[in-house]
């Protein structure tokens, strides 16, 4: 088979493609000659993974014929392809009859499939080395060696995912039923928490814990919570073993740790910040302090601003030991791509898309923090609802559980009737019942019943825990 004329690629001109023209070949001869095995074999590869465009064409005609549930054989395909001028330049149908001359037996057809994938994605590398080497050449001074550094980590991440989907897992339903059957015995005997804990057994109860490759968004409006409680969960996960990635875009490690060191002592934090304390609070604070050296909780306060920025830090952080939870506070405040900065909800849905892939591609569970819109103080009832969340709805579809944080007593400080009046005597009853707490509020939970939850939380110190008679799950 002589003439074959390749897909065009940007490559030094003295270095072969990697390619196996045979393999191509012999794999459309195969599925020609064996209609069943098309779903194997398009699990693994699909028409861009051919070097050929010719072999691009005729492996699409085949899909095309199986999904409509038509035969795929030399003559079905030469009616489908009828004027296809990449397939005229290799003879029309006598192309195609010697491509079912040169099958593969159903065997190995997808061992052929993995190889035509594993050149492809070399390929692929190729093109974006290429790409970011012209880049570093040819980008204006304007743009940061920082912004080409997470272009490239980008592209690169691209590839990967590709070589990633090529190898995805594909089981049937004996398989998958031994998998559940071991995580519902994992819950049984672990009271039901699977994965991560959060610390707080209401809570745990509520969620079922922080479970691997879900997206948990903790979401609500500013003053009700949201770090503080995603502080005392990261710090009881690092505590249970689990290395944490705390990647913190509003507030300097400093300023975490202070929450932490607070709950350890019970000295407020704004004290500690400040420098109001006693000598002995200060020798307190000292022994906290070594307490906390060998707990596994990084916080990342800087230098990582886009999805692809924290892709790369996770793999850095995975080669001195697995990453049990990761936690971004917040979303909103993260980048996405040149392409949708300009549009916050394209920039949202991209960054909320892309910490659904990381919770996956890395197997852990990704704690992100939301704002919620305004729109829920023009309300006479802030509870917060998921039409609330912020900029995109893609935050709802994403998230795994979507969960609110909403404190009553924050409102009710605002609303202080007059002193002395009937309306304040009620107003002191009310305050007293929601004082030091926090209602978490699951919204959306795939594969759990939505509740909620009435916590202990002191905001002062930065300690959260059971209420008595707290839970409405």
């Amino acid at each position: 088979m002589t003439n074959l004329v390749p897909l065009p690629m940007k490559s030094a001109p003295d270095r072969p493609q990697p390619v196996n023209l045979e393999a191509e070949q012999a794999l459309l001869g195969g599925l020609m000659v064996a209609n069943p095995a098309i779903d194997r074999v398009a699990a693994i590869i699909g028409p861009e993974d051919f070097f050929l465009l010719v072999h691009q064409r005729i492996y699409g005609a085949i899909l095309d014929a199986a999904a409509a549930g038509r035969p795929a054989t030399p003559v079905t395909l030469k009616t489908e392809m009828d004027g296809d001028e990449a397939l005229k330049e290799q003879g029309g149908a006598v192309y195609l009859a010697r491509l079912a001359g040169a099958a593969v037996t159903v065997i190995n057809i997808e061992e052929y499939a993995k190889l035509i994938s594993a050149l492809s994605v070399r390929r692929r590398l190729i093109r974006v080395a290429d790409e970011i080497a012209a880049q570093a050449y040819d980008a204006p001074l304007a743009v940061t060696a920082q912004a080409q550094i997470e272009a490239a980590e980008a592209a690169l991440d691209g590839v990967q995912t590709v070589a990633r989907d090529t190898t995805g897992r594909a089981m049937g339903i004996g398989a998958a039923a031994r998998l559940a059957v071991d995580q519902a015995e994992e819950a049984r005997t672990s009271t039901g928490v699977v994965g991560v804990t959060t610390g707080i057994d209401d809570l745990d109860q509520l969620m079922g814990g922080h479970r691997p490759s879900k997206l948990i968004v903790v979401a609500g409006r500013p003053s009700m919570g949201k770090s503080a409680l995603a502080i005392d969960m990261a710090t009881a996960a690092a505590r249970s073993g689990r290395q944490v990635a705390y990647y913190s875009l509003e507030m300097d490690a400093e300023e975490i740790a202070q929450r932490v060191l607070a709950a350890e002592t019970r000295i407020p934090y704004q004290a500690i910040a400040d420098g109001r304390l006693s000598i002995d609070q200060v020798i307190e604070l000292d022994k906290s302090r070594e307490a906390l050296d060998a707990l596994p909780l990084i916080i990342r306060d800087a230098g990582v601003s886009t999805t692809a920025g924290l892709r790369t830090d996770l793999r850095r952080l995975w080669r001195r030991g697995p990453v049990g939870l990761i936690v971004v506070d917040y979303l909103q405040l993260l980048r996405g791509t040149s392409a949708t900065r300009n549009n916050k909800v394209a920039e949202v849905t991209e960054i909320s898309n892309d910490l659904k892939a990381i919770a996956r591609d890395f197997k852990v569970p990704v704690v992100a923090l939301s704002q919620l819109s305004r729109q829920v103080e023009s309300r006479d009832d802030k509870r917060p609802m998921l039409s609330d969340l912020r900029e995109s709805g893609a935050i709802e579809q994403d998230a795994d559980i979507v969960l609110f944080v909403y404190r009553e007593e924050y409102y009710l400080r605002r609303a202080e009737p007059p002193a002395g009046t009937a309306e304040h005597a009620a107003w002191e009853v009310k305050l007293d019942a929601c004082r030091n707490t926090l209602d978490a509020i699951m919204a959306k939970a795939r594969g759990r019943r939505i509740g909620s939850v009435r916590l202990f939380a002191d905001l002062a110190t930065n300690r959260f825990g059971n209420l008595e008679g707290g839970y409405r799950g």
